[in-house]
């Protein structure tokens, strides 16, 4: 027997629920995108395929999911200084007293940039290729164009005033 609530289905027997996507996904087996295709095609509603990309457009879709990924892994390493080091334990300190309790400091991902600046940079070393660091606007070339940079804080929000 199945218990019909806000259009969510629940197996009373086992307890398994969920919508009708999550449902054609158990039982055909397939991914989230594939079960909308199947659902639509039983509705008689057309899907559009996705359109063909030009080779630039590919390039730029992959750049900027590497662009992603660095700030997404440059995030993560931000918040594990926060947590985990001496200057973080200060930073924790000075974010309390301004009003930002351990719950908020984690749902928003706040991290913390060390003062010395070059660990991201040393993390990042050999991970990705230099165009691609700098291109992230995280790190960038010194006035020579010679040596790789970390970007203070301060010169991304100047930026935004």
């Amino acid at each position: 027997m199945c218990i019909r609530r806000n259009r969510f289905i629940t197996a009373s027997g086992c307890g398994q629920g969920g919508d009708v996507f999550k449902f054609v996904m158990e039982m055909e087996k397939c991914a989230f995108p594939e079960a909308i295709r199947i659902v639509a095609e039983k509705c008689g509603i057309a899907v559009p395929r996705p359109k063909e990309r030009s080779p630039e457009e590919r390039k730029e879709n992959q750049l900027r999911a590497v662009l992603v990924e660095i700030h997404r892994e440059a995030q993560t390493f931000l918040v594990k200084q926060l947590e985990g080091t001496l200057e973080g334990k200060a930073a924790r300190a000075y974010l309390e007293d301004r009003g930002l309790d351990k719950d908020t400091v984690e749902r928003f991902g706040i991290g913390y940039a060390p003062s010395g600046g070059d660990l991201l940079l040393r993390h990042f070393r050999g991970k990705y290729p230099e165009k691609n660091l700098v291109e992230s606007g995280l790190i960038s070339r010194d006035q020579s164009g010679a040596k790789l940079r970390p970007v203070p804080a301060a010169d991304n929000v100047s930026d935004c005033e």
